[in-house]
């Protein structure tokens, strides 16, 4: 699962203040223009700037002044303030989320009988464009911030002047990049401290939702009440998330990662360092503050938000290489391990000579790990233990294998009493069954699908093919087969009885993946499909 943050990933760090609109009937004791002149110099008088004052002063004139109290935005609040004791800023001014101010407006004058609706159908409308929207409010007398305080109160009887709309500048590229992270089969969620319809409306244009996609949308207030079950399920459920707090990010990830999820976070902002921390992969941009890009495991240069596929698709490809291999690696020194036990047990000694067990090594394992590691291809991870995924592949592949040779090599000591002779008919099974593993691991075609999930992909099995046309070559040198303590066999139906026992290896092992009989038998789950 990808988390975005939808100002450092969806946007850029440039918004653009697109128009004020005073609020009906109040605004207008003040003037339209000089709304705007004290909200020029609101945003100049901003001890620590933020993207949002940014805009405000490319966009609107002001004063420079200096207030008596200040409140800086945090996302804990979702609000700042200013004080002024004297002068026309005279009173405390507060910018801040809607949802928030909107409990603590008063009960005045107004010139619509339900102000607080008319305010909600106002950024309703804005929102549902794409706009993120600020409610800016004034109260009269000049409010007190203790600076010790480490969350101030929201003043009461707050009169609404107007709001602020503002358009996010969206990244190039954007879309391409999002549908890159589809096709490698990564769930994404967008986690945002803006209002969830402007979340939602971002994500639609960037391609991110289908036009007329119903999708799933909560805001943090909602969050807040739920218990832990339902709190997982709303996360689960849930693609788009507004007005999270930090801490309700940092839930919203471990939640993610309880449910089986490998999670990266994105994020640019102090407020990001929380979840950043508690993902698997956190990301920063470079633009971000210190504190995010201290935390995080990657850092984008140049915010180049489109080159994560690329890193993302290089991961997968490397873990899917790796689990392959490690399927050939675990089952090879399983089984010898159980046939050295046998070969024990029967008091017969080694099951190969080291010049046969290095042969079988180089054409079962050698070359074939080398050419998987470089055709692995990018995909989705599967979910779970990994352990269980290698076991329902080797323990059944290393029993199965074993059996057969032990079946083969009883055979050949029976009808030659010769020991040397039966580990060179053991030796040619375990090639021609070590081979085979290699197509079970890349399934070409349905048939071989058991133990591991289809692939389609035809060049592990030229591989195979080429190999045993190697190993044939090899055979038919006379000092290659006494260099690797080979012979040609004595009867031409120990041929054929190498033959029959990997082709019944063949279906057997098929068969136990397919049916799980290995699971039952054991009483336990070793994992694959059910």
């Amino acid at each position: 699962v990808l988390c975005l943050d939808k100002t450092g990933t969806l946007t850029t760090n440039r918004i653009q203040l697109d128009r004020v609109l005073p609020i009906k009937g109040i605004a207008e004791r003040i003037g339209e223009p000089d709304l705007e002149v004290i909200l020029g110099t609101y945003a100049r008088a901003l001890t620590s700037p933020t993207r949002t004052s940014d805009a405000i002063v490319d966009a609107l004139p002001g004063d420079h002044s200096l207030p008596a109290g200040e409140v800086l935005f945090s996302s804990r609040l979702g609000w700042s303030a200013l004080s002024y004791t004297g002068g026309q800023m005279k009173g405390t001014w507060v910018l801040g989320a809607p949802e928030t101010l909107l409990e603590n407006l008063t009960e005045g004058d107004w010139a619509v009988e339900d102000p607080a609706q008319a305010i909600e159908s106002c950024i309703a409308d804005h929102t549902s464009h794409g706009m993120r929207v600020l409610l800016f409010a004034h109260l009269p007398e000049p409010a007190d911030f203790s600076p010790q305080e480490e969350l101030p109160e929201l003043p009461e009887d707050l009169l609404p002047l107007g709001l602020l709309c503002f358009r996010d500048e969206l990244r190039p590229s954007v879309q391409d990049t999002l549908d890159k992270f589809a096709g490698m089969g990564i769930e994404i969620k967008v986690i945002s401290g803006d209002n969830p319809h402007t979340v939602t409306s971002l994500a639609r244009q960037v391609g991110l939702i289908a036009p007329e996609e119903d999708v799933r949308v909560i805001s943090g207030t909602q969050l807040e009440g739920l218990e832990e079950a339902a709190f997982s399920k709303a996360v689960s459920e849930n693609r788009i998330f507004g007005r999270i707090t930090p801490d309700l990010k940092r839930r919203l990830v471990k939640s993610l990662r309880e449910q089986g999820h490998y999670v990266a976070m994105t994020g640019d902002g102090v407020n990001d360092v929380m979840a950043l921390k508690q993902a698997d992969l956190g990301i920063a941009m470079q633009s971000g503050s210190q504190a995010t890009r201290n935390v995080a495991g990657m850092v984008l240069l140049n915010d180049s938000f489109d080159v994560l596929p690329q890193a993302f698709a290089e991961g997968q490809r490397i873990l899917n290489g790796m689990e392959d291999i490690l399927r050939l690696y675990l089952t090879r020194i399983l089984y010898f391990a159980l046939l050295i036990a046998a070969m024990g047990w029967l008091g017969n000694g080694s099951p190969f000579s080291p010049k046969q067990n290095s042969l079988i090594s180089i054409l079962t394992l050698s070359l074939p790990a080398f050419a998987l590691a470089f055709w692995a291809r990018p995909g989705v991870i599967a979910k779970g233990s990994l352990v269980k995924r290698l076991s329902h592949f080797v323990v059944p592949a290393a029993i199965t294998t074993s059996a057969a040779g032990l079946l083969i090599y009883i055979y050949a000591i029976l009808r030659t009493a010769d020991a040397a002779y039966a580990q060179t008919v053991l030796t040619y099974t375990m090639i021609l069954s070590g081979l085979l593993l290699i197509v079970f691991v890349e399934p070409p075609t349905r048939f071989w699908v058991s133990g591991d999930a289809f692939s389609g992909d035809w060049r592990p099995t030229v591989l195979v093919m080429g190999i045993f046309l190697l190993f044939l070559g090899l055979f038919a040198v006379p000092a290659v087969r006494e260099l690797y303590d080979l012979v040609p066999l004595r009867n031409p139906l120990d041929y054929l009885a190498i033959g029959l026992v990997v082709l019944g290896w063949t279906f057997a092992l098929r068969s136990v993946w397919r049916l799980h009989l290995l699971d039952r038998y054991l009483n336990i789950d070793l994992g694959g499909p059910k």
